[in-house]
């Protein structure tokens, strides 16, 4: 009789032992860091007089595999050299993505060290990169 008890327990806990294991998770794409393609820029005032002047960046994310990353902000007197970057899925994973472009808003605190008045240009020397100052 104990042999019989040992013989339908054994089966029974490795089915339940299966089944609690159940599918492993999906994996998660390996993501590269990329430069975000910049899409606008633009040196917004400070609501009052002793505010802090805000750089507002939109940058693009160009499929629904791309998500905003960071952004990096250098500063020297009144020129900034900011970088914007998104994490992309790895170009060597084949992985299905929507083809809808969609955007990522910043704002950059740029202290109060601005005059006011005056005219700051924004370029972009490399792809992700923008250099905001003074002309």
């Amino acid at each position: 009789m104990k042999t019989r008890i040992g013989k339908i327990i054994f089966p029974v806990i490795m089915v339940a032992l299966l089944a609690a294991k159940g599918n492993p998770p999906p994996e998660e794409p390996a993501t590269v860091v990329v430069p975000a393609p910049i899409d606008g820029a633009m040196v917004a005032a400070p609501a009052t007089s002793d505010g802090e002047y805000t750089l507002n960046i939109t940058s693009g994310l160009p499929s629904g595999c791309v998500q905003f990353d960071e952004f990096r902000m250098e500063g020297d007197g009144n020129e900034f050299m900011v970088d914007v970057t998104n994490l992309m899925p790895n170009p060597n994973q084949l992985i299905a993505c929507t083809a809808i472009y969609s955007y990522h808003e910043s704002e950059i605190p740029l202290g109060s060290g601005l005059t006011a008045g005056e005219a700051y240009s924004n370029h972009q020397p490399r792809p992700g990169g923008l250099l905001c100052g003074p002309g």
